[in-house]
């Protein structure tokens, strides 16, 4: 019997992490599905002419009436630059698609407009910042109550099942916005067996960059894009609290779409080093902190996991974004990694799913930061996960196809 055709619509072919999870959902699913990703190409959806996107689009949808089911891995960004673009090529696919299940990667939320700081910088003359506040608000505006306008206009005619990456995020969408069919479980990548052939074939030597250090050196890991909400800056200035012997490893590089051209360096690249660099006039800026920082540069998936494994410490100083997710924190917490995050909205969720897991300390604090690297402890990190790639495959082919069973039965909430 022939299995069920599944229209896969993402970023695929990308250095991101939308495509990244798509990549492991296409391996997870594929038991099951005959699965085709349709690729949504940044270059089209960005182009300064917006025809070329949307021809994109056009051209994805008229395929859709040959699969038996669509999977949107929904991103704002990845469908455009500005919020007229993103929501016209959205609702392309919410009227083409024959069934529909969205994976809510970015879910942005209405919010009350900030009246006071506009007339406070309106009658300061600040027209620029003025101007903002309405431009934010009507991005929001579109972005939130304007999806979920369109996802609701779907739902009352046909089929539409959506998928968060936490609880908060399943009860609003199903208590506030009125989704009926809503499911939740965190990102998933790895199975048991791809950890344990990863851990058994990853050393130090798949890592020429390290070949200089020493034996007993501790390597502290940090991972992603280097952008500003990562808040990398504050595992810098950790380092110069810690012993000579603690290298920060930066696995990762600048987002493609932060690439300005004639701009010698990236500011917020920039702003690192200054943090790393030597200041005779502070107490604690004595020394340099460059040579036990090593940029390791951006990897592929499965290198991604390996330069995990190699690390003593996996360390998250994200600030408060709003995000529903990390791909970064699933990943570690699936390769048993230890894994110390900073406490915001997003990692306490996550951590609702994997107890005892991770290890907090408050956004920006370096010192707690330094406290914890230093103490050898550890929490224990389950063997094998409740909530894993097994769950998620089961979740996943429940919300695609399997909606004669109630969300609530077979929703991993917690």
């Amino acid at each position: 019997m022939p299995k069920p055709r599944l229209m896969i619509v993402s970023t695929y072919n990308a250095l991101c992490g939308i495509a990244s999870y798509t990549r492991a959902l296409e391996k997870q699913l594929s038991p099951v599905f005959d699965i085709e990703i349709s690729d949504v190409d940044q270059s089209a959806m960005r182009a300064g002419d917006p025809d070329c996107g949307d021809r994109q689009i056009r051209a994805i949808c008229e395929r859709m009436s040959s699969f038996d089911h669509v999977n949107l891995q929904y991103e704002p960004s990845i469908f455009g630059k500005n919020r007229h673009d993103i929501k016209r090529r959205v609702a392309m696919i919410l009227e083409t698609a024959p069934t529909l299940c969205v994976t809510m990667h970015t879910m942005m939320r209405p919010k009350n407009f900030p009246k006071f700081r506009f007339l406070s910088d309106a009658f300061r003359l600040k027209i620029g910042k003025a101007r903002d506040h309405v431009a934010d608000q009507l991005i929001n505006r579109d972005l939130s109550t304007g999806i979920f306008t369109l996802f609701r206009e779907r739902q009352k005619s046909r089929d539409l099942t959506l998928i968060a990456h936490t609880g908060s995020d399943a009860r609003y969408l199903r208590d506030a916005q009125g989704f009926r069919s809503v499911y939740d479980h965190p990102l998933s990548y790895f199975d048991r067996d791809d950890v344990n052939h990863i851990r058994a074939t990853t050393s130090r030597a798949n890592f020429p960059l390290l070949n200089d250090l020493q034996e007993d050196a501790v390597l502290v890991g940090v991972f992603g894009f280097i952008k500003p909400h990562k808040g990398f800056e504050t595992v810098v200035k950790a380092m110069r609290l810690l012993p000579n012997n603690y290298y920060l490893l930066i696995f990762g590089g600048l987002h493609p779409q932060d690439r300005n051209a004639l701009e010698p360096i990236h500011p917020y690249l920039r702003s690192l080093l200054d943090a790393g660099a030597p200041d005779p006039s502070d107490p604690l800026k004595q020394d340099c902190v460059w040579p036990r920082m090593r940029f390791m540069g951006a990897l592929a998936d499965d290198d991604f996991a390996r330069a995990m494994t190699i690390c003593d410490s996996v360390v998250l100083p994200y600030q408060e974004t709003g995000q529903s997710a990390s791909g970064v924190i699933s990943i570690a917490v699936e390769i048993g990694q230890r894994v110390i995050a900073a406490r915001n909205s997003t990692f306490d969720e996550f951590a609702r799913y994997h107890d005892r897991s991770l290890e907090f300390f408050d956004v920006g604090n370096f010192v707690e930061l330094a406290g914890r690297l230093k103490c050898s402890t550890r929490l224990s990190t389950p063997s094998d996960l409740t909530l894993n790639v097994e769950s998620n495959r089961r979740l996943y082919v429940e919300a695609i196809i399997g909606r004669q069973q109630s969300p609530s039965q077979a929703a991993f909430c917690w």
